[in-house]
């Protein structure tokens, strides 16, 4: 208490007694998101600003949300994806489909050698999960596989029918 005089208010931006009027921190109590800088706004100004959402999330600084890191559907159309947080999703791929290059890539059973082929046949990808096999060369006849009647020599001279010492 002052003797003999009164003081009014302090100006904007400012508070104290009227004698001492010092710059208010508008950050005092606010909470801007977690890991976000809070900026107070100098006198005569009042209040504060929040900085930029963290990477993965979208806001005002003070109230951000998780980006919905499937709504460019990264999974392709073979698969489905769930966010996992920020700047993380997971995808699930569908059967004869694995995760590969950032997508949901058809598994060729012919290159990854998960085919039923025979050694002389040649295996032919037919689209997801689905393959046929056949013989290669001339002279070769069956399935080609090795749960069917594979690849059979057919060449008329495997019995050796020519007489001697003549092919």
């Amino acid at each position: 208490p002052s003797v003999g005089f009164t003081c009014g208010d302090c100006p904007a931006g400012r508070s104290g007694d009227g004698v001492v009027c010092s710059d208010t921190n508008g950050c005092a109590g606010v909470a801007c998101f977690a890991g976000v800088t809070c900026h107070d706004v100098a006198a005569p100004g009042e209040g504060y600003t929040c900085g930029a959402c963290p990477s993965g999330y979208s806001g005002d600084g003070e109230n951000c949300a998780d980006i919905d890191d499937c709504a460019a559907t990264p999974c392709g159309a073979n698969g489905s994806c769930s966010d996992a947080g920020p700047n993380t999703y997971n995808c699930t791929c569908d059967s004869h489909y694995m995760f590969a290059n950032g997508t949901c890539e058809v598994i060729d059973s012919c290159s990854t050698g998960e085919d039923d082929c025979v050694a002389a046949a040649i295996c032919n990808h037919d689209g997801p999960g689905q393959h046929s096999c056949t013989c290669s060369g001339v002279g070769f006849s069956g399935d080609g596989t090795s749960s069917g009647s594979g690849c059979t020599d057919t060449d008329g001279c495997a019995a050796e029918p020519c007489f001697a010492g003549v092919a």
